[in-house]
């Protein structure tokens, strides 16, 4: 496995306890594997994404009963060892590429850094490999780019240059979270295909995060809905979105607009808002948003448990919502 985080939790330390806004999340990915994680803003799928990363903001602590990344566990590794294992193997793309690239230093600097300092390169085989995987990733005139300024790019060209420079280093994998979202939606289409081009032809394991379930389905092999910390349902991504089981799932699908609904289809929302993490309900955390939740849901919490085409769902009531037709 590329990469392997059994039973993630993630905690802030509050007024009298710590409290869990990562609650036992199992991600697995296999080499050559997209995944998706989807929810709402809220959800933790940012925080999963940085603790699989060992990005963690001051003062979250990490908890899990594996931690594997390229089939070792860099929390059993000195600091140092640890920092250039993370560094060779895996790479982040964040959302913002402005936020990451520094504006006082030209793109060629920043592009070749990791490349010089952690696969022993040159200056000049450096620059060498940038234009290469510029030119990859379609970018015009690449010699120019790296004597370019950030604020010289278009946002859709420092998104390639993000991921440039995650493939300067050849990583095993990448974690890439919410990467289209600043983008209008024919360049966001353009990096999708960039990130299963980069999949394909390199075999990289893919974590992509997303509010978008149009953006999980187009690249990812399987996905994880997220809500309130927990995976609450995942599966093979055409399967899932086939036929969700989730009430959360199947609402959120609902919320999404597609250009061939009649004048009769409704595009609805969620009611209510997710719960605080310092006030987490009893039973089912989507129970009190749940239009289709009983008594059981509000007592009692569900765990993962199969369903559909090698699916797991934490729903109590799942068996009987699949006999529904999705909202």
């Amino acid at each position: 496995m590329a990469l392997e985080a059994i039973d993630l939790r993630v905690s802030f330390p509050g007024r009298e306890t710590w409290h869990q806004v990562v609650r036992g999340v199992d991600v697995v990915v296999a080499r050559g594997e997209v995944l998706g994680i989807v929810g709402e803003s809220g959800s933790g799928k940012s925080l999963t994404a940085l603790a699989i990363s060992n990005l963690l903001p001051y003062p979250a602590h990490m908890q899990a009963s594996a931690h594997r990344i390229a089939g070792r566990d860099p929390q059993a590794m000195p600091r140092e060892e640890r920092d250039r294992y993370l560094a060779e193997n895996l790479a982040m793309v964040f959302q913002n590429p402005m936020s990451s690239l520094n504006p006082a230093i030209r793109i060629g600097t920043q592009l070749t850094e990791a490349a010089r300092r952690h696969r022993g390169l040159d200056r000049v085989a450096a620059e060498t490999l940038a234009v290469e995987t510029l030119s990859e990733l379609q970018v015009t005139a690449p010699h120019l780019r790296l004597r370019q300024y950030p604020h010289e790019l278009s946002g859709g060209m420092r998104q390639r240059i993000m991921i440039a420079m995650a493939l300067m280093i050849n990583p095993r994998i990448i974690v890439a979270d919410e990467p289209t979202t600043a983008l209008d939606v024919t360049v966001q289409r353009e990096i999708l295909k960039l990130l299963k081009s980069i999949n394909e032809r390199h075999g990289t394991a893919i974590v992509l995060i997303s509010h978008d379930l149009g953006v999980i389905s187009q690249v990812c092999d399987r996905t994880l809905v997220m809500y309130a910390g927990r995976v609450v349902e995942e599966g093979p991504t055409e399967a899932l979105l086939r036929d969700p089981r989730h009430p959360y799932t199947r609402s959120l699908m609902a919320s999404v607009p597609h250009v061939d609904r009649g004048p009769e289809d409704v595009l609805r929302s969620i009611d209510g808002t997710p719960p605080a993490f310092d006030a987490m309900p009893s039973g089912c955390s989507f129970a009190p948003r749940c239009p289709d939740a009983t008594g059981r849901c509000h007592a009692a919490d569900q765990h993962l448990a199969p369903a559909g085409s090698a699916g797991r769902v934490a729903c109590w009531r799942h068996e009987d919502l699949s006999l529904e037709v999705p909202v």
